[in-house]
């Protein structure tokens, strides 16, 4: 199953986050809540974590780009469990 990780609410009043680094590059195995991307806004610098076990699917923004809070950041393709 593909999950589509939407920017969170990072803050009262953030709008928007910049990805400041990847952490994990597409095709890479992640587990849950490893950390994948970090977001800079204007108060805080913070790590997203993955919301699941299985693969980095696509990163639809590059470091530097602004990103809406709600926007699809990335997708993990999950882990059946087994």
């Amino acid at each position: 199953m593909t999950i589509e990780y939407e920017l969170p609410d990072i803050g009262e009043g953030v709008v928007e986050g910049e990805v400041y680094r990847w952490l994990v590059s597409s095709g890479d195995a992640v587990l849950e809540a490893q950390p994948v991307v970090e977001v800079m806004t204007d108060f805080v610098t913070v790590e997203i974590p993955s919301p699941a076990t299985g693969t980095m699917g696509e990163q639809r923004a590059a470091a530097g780009d602004l990103v809406p809070v709600g926007q699809v950041l990335f997708t993990i393709e999950e882990q059946p469990a087994t």
